[in-house]
């Protein structure tokens, strides 16, 4: 059975977060290309192609710019030999596969892009080779054209890959994003190669009106630091985490777990105080700000990754396996061991907040909410309320708290009551335990049903 490539095309579902997926996948090519050759001198240039601007062209920091028409990727990788182009033509090649290429990317490319236009000079055995070809959606292959390179011709390994024409009206108007926003997003999914040492030079190249402007990714690389790796289990399988610090930033808010397949981020990052809100700020070390992006490896990962790499087959909350615990595991389980190995590897940090949490608990309670003047001598409940809280969730925390605290008192005064026999040590045993549940400021007259006065020996 033929399946045409417009067919998967359409099964290729961007989101906004995504549009700059094509790039990111024709960029990895271009690093696997480089990693196949060994070479140490690699490099990679991505040259920005803007719909029309009537008043100027963009700078490369413009905080309004126009949409992408094309991009162009160029590299000094090992190029389309017939190989390499053959598994290229395939869907589902797996010439590539210890790479994490699964000859989906195309296909993603082609659901932002009308056409991939390719010219690539590259070496088999010892003769020079320049291969063109174009491929869309509809027509599939256009045409592929193979010269032999003569004597007199430069031979040096480049190719060109052009991704022309974006046509995807849903989603162009969110390609308007300048040169750093852009070498963020590649920072951001290409970080797995950095941090393996496996990264080449690569530049954001923009036409300005001063010409041609050059941004160098790696300058965003090094502002991040590598601060920790460490292994955690969720269940049975093994997760490896990279913990990098990166200064604190004025429009930054939150610390965020990227997870990983394939040596490419997937998906949207995740805001790991979603899980613990001991990490709604940043982590304070040395008097420093600093947040922290964790990047998570994982074989189990890779296992579940979609055919076009943009999200997991993977549950994403506990509450979606609907109780089934032999269940695939969830992103919200993986989550909660990472945010659990943090307040571990940050201790300092953590206590310093708790403590400050505690003080707050205390300070609400006396200045605001005395009705819940009992759980200040509760430690077991100040140390359970999570920090960062606005008043109005200080309120239903300890309103939980009290509720949950008077249901086990009932249930306490109902079995004491219940009892044929009372004595002495029964009555002081019950004393205490109100008072462990309540605090010193209960009173045991005011419990409905005691039939026994209780002599205040602690007054």
């Amino acid at each position: 059975m033929e399946v045409r490539a417009q067919d998967i095309v359409d099964t290729v579902d961007l989101g906004k977060s995504e549009v700059f997926l094509p790039l990111y996948e024709s960029i990895v090519n271009s690093i696997i290309s480089l990693l196949r050759t060994g070479r140490k001198d690699g490099r990679i240039d991505v040259f920005i192609e803007r719909e029309n601007v009537e008043d100027k062209e963009p700078d490369l920091f413009d905080r309004k710019v126009p949409p992408i028409k094309s991009i162009e990727i160029v590299d000094n990788g090992e190029g389309f030999t017939e190989e390499n182009f053959i598994s290229f033509n395939a869907p589902y090649t797996k010439l590539n596969k210890k790479y994490g290429c699964k000859g989906f990317g195309r296909f993603t490319m082609l659901a932002m892009f009308s056409s991939i236009q390719v010219v690539s000079i590259y070496k088999e055995g010892n003769k020079w080779f320049r291969r063109e070809f174009v491929f869309d959606g509809t027509k599939e292959l256009v045409y592929n054209n193979v010269d032999e390179l003569a004597a007199n011709e430069e031979r040096e390994l480049q190719t060109k890959v052009k991704l022309v024409d974006c046509n995807n009206d849903v989603l162009k108007a969110y390609t308007a994003k300048n040169a750093e926003e852009i070498a963020k997003g590649v920072k951001n999914h290409c970080f797995i190669y950095y941090l393996c040492g496996q990264l080449p030079t690569i530049n954001i190249v923009e036409n300005t009106d001063d010409g041609p402007k050059s941004l160098d990714v790696d300058n965003y690389f090094k502002l991040e630091q590598k601060d920790k790796e460490k292994e955690i289990k969720v269940r049975e399988e093994t997760f490896k985490l990279y913990i990098v610090k990166s200064p604190k930033e004025s429009n930054r808010k939150y610390n965020y777990v990227y997870f990983c397949a394939n040596s490419r981020t997937v998906g949207g990052k995740r805001d790991l105080s979603k899980v613990d809100q001991l990490f709604l700020f940043p982590i304070l070390e040395n008097g420093d700000s600093v947040f922290l992006d964790i990047y998570v490896v994982s074989d189990y990962l890779d296992a579940h990754i979609n055919n076009s790499r943009t999200s997991f087959k993977i549950p994403d909350s506990i509450g979606d396996m609907g109780g089934d615990f032999d269940a695939e595991i969830s992103m919200e389980e993986i989550l909660i061991k990472i945010a659990e190995e943090l307040a571990g590897l940050y201790e300092s940090f953590v206590q310093e907040t708790k403590k400050k949490t505690i003080q707050e608990a205390r300070t609400y309670i006396e200045t605001e909410a005395p009705q819940y003047r009992s759980f200040l001598l509760r430690q077991d409940v100040l140390n359970r309320m999570p920090p960062h809280l606005s008043a109005e969730k200080k309120e239903e925390f300890f309103h939980r708290e009290a509720v949950m605290a008077d249901r086990k008192l009932e249930e306490k005064i109902n079995a004491f009551i219940a009892q044929k026999d009372i004595n002495d040590e029964q009555i002081e045993q019950m004393v205490q335990d109100m008072r462990e549940i309540r605090g010193r400021f209960f009173d045991p007259f005011l419990i409905k049903g005691l039939k026994y006065p209780v002599r205040n020996k602690s007054h």
